[in-house]
């Protein structure tokens, strides 16, 4: 859909939207993030596919329903599938020099243009529903294209004939392979690009290729949750291994050490698919293990306001990343996305008059205007000797991938006292536990007092599916959702339940739980004091400090997410 500020003053202009339902919905969207016209809809302040033709009325354009026109190959040869993506846009139809695309937003100038500088035609404009457009790309695009199970079948095919004559007759398991099928082979390439391309389209952000006695498994991770994609047969296991560690440039000989390497998967995809790969490899009982994190470098999301972050949150946060020095730490576990919200506050100061500088291991995105360094501990090149390094760099901003030890938080703290702004992140549960963390490296706490602006701790829920369905709370639900700050638990809760679209898991996507811990002066002196945990606690709550579980359970009460999954994010205390 068009971005929120336009589409707020279409509608209003058309006297299609209320003040009350505005600002409904903005409450919504400060919980909930996500786009205005999806806060629209879940306030019940339209009807789903309403708003697409409030749109279209407004522009003098027609809707079409994509899924009931045939487009062929010829008009989709004119547009190339990593634009259409990119920029939610599908050619509709051809005619002499007049080309139709449909596009979600027809206000989209920038996008007339570059369509109009790509083709070299005359552009004419219709438009389809909200998420019709991504769905299309991915099946049109595709249809020709080998399928995962079709290219695994030519796999087990190919094997099956040389490894007949290996198997152990006592377990059946294969011991050799044939000799002419090689991690070169045809369809052990096909069958390599085509795991990450269905992984890539799941919206997977990890592909695990786990060997057994048996079989061979490969899940992928998506939402944070692991899935099957797939199983084939042990036949294919070091050949498909190989293939993955050719492409990572890694030592295909040596299988007795875990090895990381990198894909640049954009040199080996047909599809255009701008995404990069790490790999890493690891001897386990029935072979190799490999898993993959999939970056996707042309569709990453840096902005704030899609993170999740409530309103007053965002503001302080907005506010604190602005200040001229001082430490921001950002705190959790593995996969709660603290590096994409280091990424989106970088995004949002990187200006021509700040000197950014980062120390990533390792680095997840390339953002143009920032100076990103790459850690080599091999060599010596540690996020403590970077720091240091920087400072001779006149930087204005600093961020740290991760602060490990003493040295890097004794560099780190030097730098945020001696004028640079200072982002970082650790391994800790809450934020009150941070400051302890630092105490128990061994800094001194007048030190920590003085350098920290804010500590954000914060976990990844999934979001509902749109199929979500609400039950009445009941008295057990209650009790847990009395936590929230004024105790009215509401009438209704939603659940997942399932469908299609989220393949029976009732949840589509992930949103930020946040716990902002702002440094003022009492915590400062409770810090510099060495004053328990407890204490410091209590004086976050008192200067306003909303914690990870009433987050959740605002989420919750939002119809966000489900409760179960609230409970298995955060501790509800």
């Amino acid at each position: 859909m068009m971005e929120d500020r336009r589409l707020k003053t279409l509608l209003f202009k058309a006297g299609r939207l209320t003040q009350e339902q505005y600002e409904k919905a903005r409450g919504y969207q400060t919980q909930a993030g996500g786009s205005l016209a999806e806060a629209l809809e879940r306030t019940e302040a339209f009807r789903p596919d309403e708003l697409v033709g409030i749109v279209a009325e407004q522009s003098g354009r027609c809707v079409v329903n994509l899924a009931n026109c045939h487009l062929g190959k010829e008009v989709l040869e004119v547009l190339p599938k990593a634009f259409c993506k990119k920029r939610t846009v599908i050619p509709f139809s051809v005619y002499e020099k007049t080309l139709t695309v449909a596009v979600e937003d027809p206000f989209d100038i920038n996008l007339l243009d570059d369509l109009r500088k790509v083709t070299d035609r005359k552009i004419n404009v219709v438009i389809a529903r909200p998420g019709q457009i991504a769905k299309m790309v991915d099946l049109l695009y595709d249809r020709e294209e080998d399928h995962l199970l079709n290219v695994a079948g030519q796999v087990e095919k190919e094997f099956s004939a040389g490894a007949a004559a290996d198997r152990a007759p006592e377990t059946g398991v294969i011991v050799n392979l044939d000799d002419n099928v090689t991690e070169e082979s045809a369809p052990i390439i096909r069958l390599a690009n085509q795991i990450v391309e269905d992984a890539f389209r799941r919206g997977a952000s990890d592909v695990h290729i786990e060997p057994f006695p048996d079989e061979i498994v490969v899940r992928v991770r998506v939402d944070g949750e692991l899935e099957t994609l797939m199983k084939m047969s042990t036949a294919a296991s070091r050949a498909i291994v190989s293939r993955l560690k050719i492409m990572a440039k890694l030592d295909i000989a040596e299988r007795r050490l875990p090895q990381d390497g990198r894909i640049a998967f954009t040199a080996f995809s047909r599809k255009g698919t701008d995404l990069e790969l790490r790999v890493s490899t690891l001897p386990v009982a029935d072979g190799e293990k490999v898993v993959m994190r999939l970056i996707d470098k042309s569709g990453v999301q840096l902005g704030l306001d899609t993170l999740g972050f409530k309103n007053d949150n965002l503001v302080n946060y907005r506010r604190l990343i602005r200040q001229p020095y001082g430490m921001i730490l950002h705190v959790g576990p593995t996969g709660s996305g603290k590096t994409t919200t280091l990424y989106g506050a970088l995004s949002e100061i990187n200006l021509p008059g700040i000197n950014i500088q980062t120390a990533e291991d390792p680095i997840e995105y390339r953002i143009k205007g920032i100076n990103q360094s790459q850690m080599r501990s091999n060599i010596g090149y540690t996020f403590a000797r970077a720091i240091r390094s920087f400072l001779r760099q006149d930087p204005d901003v600093i961020l740290v991938g991760e602060i490990r030890d003493l040295e890097t938080a004794n560099a780190a703290v030097q730098a945020s006292l001696t004028g640079h702004l200072l982002f970082s992140t650790l391994h800790t549960n809450d934020a009150v536990s941070t400051i302890t963390r630092f105490i128990n490296m061994g800094i001194d706490p007048f030190l920590i007092g003085s350098s920290l602006l804010c500590i954000c701790a914060q976990r990844l829920m999934r979001r509902l599916c749109t199929c979500a369905e609400e039950r009445p709370i009941t008295e057990s639900e209650t009790k847990i959702m009395s936590a929230l700050p004024d105790k009215a638990a509401p009438a209704a809760l939603k659940h997942a339940k399932g469908c299609a679209a989220c393949r029976g898991t009732g949840y589509r996507g992930r949103i930020g739980v946040h716990e902002l811990l702002i440094v003022n002066d009492e915590i400062r002196e409770l810090v510099n004091d060495s004053i328990s945990e407890s204490a410091i606690h209590q004086a976050a709550l008192r200067s306003g400090m909303t914690p990870l579980h009433e987050d959740a359970l605002f989420k919750v009460s939002a119809g966000v997410t489900s409760l179960e999954e609230a409970l298995s994010v955060v501790r509800i205390v």
